[in-house]
């Protein structure tokens, strides 16, 4: 007998992990969908590639190897000031703020102190949080130079917002 309350439907059996894949590997539009995606993801590969190669031939020529940015860092890390240079230039001229981003955490890898006004402008300048957290982090985490007077305002920025954000919760 049935416990008072019980629901007399039984749950449906529950599908493995490898069912759930035969089962996707048959579906037609969910394939599509799968080739679809990836072509967009090899596009913006491609575009990366194409918008870092001056940079990467750039440090290729000073005698470093590395034929992607990832492959770069590892065979180069920690990076020294000639690679730090070039990724600092790159920094001030790329323009989409993913491919910035990925070239400020590389930065993250650098073995000397080095100018940090580039990464201090574009945390200035843009609006990406995603971007000025990769800043703020890069800049935690390394020896970058020329920015205390930038971070001295920062600073009071932040004091500023934290202050405001204190009397509007009434404390």
């Amino acid at each position: 007998m049935d416990k008072p309350g019980a629901s007399s439907l039984k749950r449906p059996r529950r599908l493995t992990a490898e069912e759930v894949i035969a089962e996707l590997s048959r579906d037609q539009a969910y394939l599509q969908r799968q080739q679809k995606q990836l072509r967009r993801i090899e596009k913006i590969e491609e575009e990366w590639q194409a918008e870092f190669m001056p940079y990467l031939t750039a440090i290729n020529r000073s005698g470093y190897q590395g034929s992607t940015l990832g492959d770069m860092l590892s065979r180069n890390s920690p990076l020294d000031s000639t690679i730090v240079s070039v990724l600092l230039k790159a920094v001030g001229e790329l323009r989409n703020p993913r491919d910035v981003e990925m070239v400020v955490r590389a930065l993250a890898a650098s073995g000397a102190p080095y100018d940090g006004t580039a990464l201090a402008n574009v945390f200035s300048t843009t609006d990406d949080e995603s971007l000025k957290w990769a800043c703020i982090n890069t800049i935690a985490t390394t020896s970058p130079t020329n920015i205390d007077e930038w971070m001295a305002t920062l600073s009071e920025y932040w004091s500023d917002v934290l202050v405001g954000c204190r009397s509007n919760r009434g404390t």
